[in-house]
């Protein structure tokens, strides 16, 4: 398996407008987990890396 240099960028929106201005916190609302597994998902989905790491493994 080759390294890995996995980037972060949530496209700009609303959602991550919310995201960065979540507290730093050992509590969570729910709400704000939500938010957090919804741009989880989308930048997951969206990393061309990631997506090939997945690949290699399911090899």
């Amino acid at each position: 398996m080759t390294g890995w240099n996995i980037t972060w960028d949530l496209p700009d929106s609303e959602l991550k407008k919310r995201v960065l201005n979540i507290e730093t916190s050992f509590f969570l609302k729910s709400e704000e987990i939500d938010l957090l597994k919804q741009a989880a998902n989308i930048l997951l989905e969206n990393s061309y890396e990631f997506q090939n790491l997945i690949a290699e493994l399911n090899e």
